[in-house]
């Protein structure tokens, strides 16, 4: 019998090792939401994350790993000036998600910040947008963090923290 117990242990250890894939769950760091992604890849060298967002599913190349961090870009964004780029800190599980905007979308939101727009001529023009983004016409949030980085140059949208444990596939 123990031999037997023994024999499937090393099955199942065996079949796990060749299989790389890895869930990962997170929890937001507001403890708002919680989210899941697959790290996909062969067993010592990852290659892309899978990440769930607004109802679809982003795909996000793995451009620098260590035994401490992976770096992630977006694979295939709405526009080639606004990859998504992802942070995994793999020794305490955090993990930073940057969203960002076209160059032009940020050049409209800098016309809000600076009153030479209205909030709704905002939004009527990243409607027509490929990258661009309405909710960010709302600067009632952060609105001189947001506003000082799209004055600066920068196209970042929004970053979300998370604690992430490895999780398991629901099947």
């Amino acid at each position: 019998m123990r031999l037997t117990l023994t024999a499937a242990v090393l099955c199942c250890v065996a079949i796990g090792a060749a299989n790389a894939d890895q869930v990962v769950t997170c929890t937001n760091d507001d403890n708002s939401s919680k989210t899941s992604f697959l790290l996909k890849g062969l067993k010592d060298t990852p290659s892309e994350i899978l990440w769930p967002w607004s109802g679809s599913l982003r795909t996000f190349a793995i451009k620098e790993y260590s035994d401490a961090h992976y770096t992630a870009i977006e694979q295939e964004p709405e526009r080639e000036d606004a990859p998504g780029n992802i942070f995994i800190n793999r020794l305490d599980g955090k993990v930073v998600v940057e969203n960002y905007i076209s160059h032009e979308a940020r050049k409209v939101l800098v016309g809000l910040c600076n009153g030479e727009i209205t909030e709704d001529d905002c939004k009527k023009e990243q409607e027509g947008l490929i990258g661009g983004n309405v909710p960010a016409c709302n600067l009632s949030k952060d609105k001189e963090t947001n506003c000082g980085r799209w004055r600066n140059g920068s196209n970042l949208l929004s970053k979300f923290s998370y604690s992430c444990v490895p999780g398991q596939r629901s099947f």
